[in-house]
């Protein structure tokens, strides 16, 4: 029985080690410790951004705001899989926001819409978003 134990134990960790190693290596299109890098497009500016209640032209130089209101940057484009299928804004933060300067592809579940204005959510993890280079 402790043998059959013992073996069973050196089994489990050999496998777990594997695991730990796999998950080290970003799969081909990501990158670590970022979002996963999409086949971005530009999205038609007619087409509608439904989780922002609101069209791409609209969204479009939009200011873009942090949770406790202050102005960090300013939309440069609405992205997404297809030309009709948004997800994502190109943001253009501003050089002295924390964020540093630059822009980034901001995924739509960290942005949200009230009374006009564009808000970044508290939780977004700006240095881990993608790079867009114009």
């Amino acid at each position: 029985m402790k043998t059959s134990m013992i073996a069973l134990a050196a089994a489990l960790s050999m496998g777990t080690a594997a695991l730990a190693q796999d998950a080290g290596t970003p799969d081909a299109g990501q990158v670590a410790g970022a979002e996963a890098m999409a086949d971005w497009q530009e999205i038609d500016d007619s087409v509608m951004v439904t989780q922002l209640n609101a069209t791409a032209d609209d969204v479009d130089d939009m200011d873009v705001y942090d949770a406790e209101g202050t102005k960090i940057g300013e939309v440069e484009k609405v992205l997404g899989t297809s030309a009709e299928t948004p997800g994502a804004l190109v943001v253009d933060f501003d050089d002295d926001s924390v964020y540093g300067d630059g822009d980034r592809v901001v995924p739509l579940e960290y942005l949200s819409m009230t009374d006009d204005r564009l808000t970044l959510s508290a939780e977004a993890d700006v240095a881990g978003f993608e790079g867009w280079d114009d």
